[in-house]
């Protein structure tokens, strides 16, 4: 499964192209990084989202504990 962090608008809807890939992540401060990345370019009452269904698997996947 592809993972990856994703922008939504005040109304709960993907604003297109906002999808980043956290596939490569292999620590928390790289997903950080690119969370803040993110936020910082979304506009007001915007959310960053995430399609991962379990985040303590996804980090198993990678050897963080």
């Amino acid at each position: 499964m592809r993972h990856y962090l994703f922008v939504t608008d005040p109304e709960g809807n993907e604003i297109a192209g906002s999808r980043r890939s956290i596939d490569h992540c292999e620590t928390r401060e790289q997903l950080a990084a690119i969370e803040r990345a993110l936020a910082s370019a979304s506009g007001e009452g915007c959310s960053i989202e995430d399609n991962v269904d379990d985040w303590r698997e996804f980090w198993k996947a990678r050897g963080v504990t």
